[in-house]
């Protein structure tokens, strides 16, 4: 399953070509693999320690990101 879920978020973030909110990422998986929040977090930073993903730190629209 995780190796399912790597491929859905690979695939949504390069046909996005953009910044995602990490919400939108777990919203998205949680629609098409029924994977809680917390699995697709997981599975980001996996992404993330591979060189696969990149990540910014700061506030949007109020709210802390990562």
């Amino acid at each position: 399953m995780k190796e399912t879920i790597k491929k859905l978020i690979l695939s949504y973030l390069k046909d996005n070509h953009t910044w995602i909110w990490a919400g939108q990422i777990e919203d998205y998986i949680r629609d098409i693999n029924g994977a809680k929040g917390d699995t697709t977090s997981r599975i980001c930073r996996i992404l993330y320690n591979e060189g696969l993903i990149e990540k910014q730190f700061g506030e949007f629209k109020g709210r802390k990101y990562v």
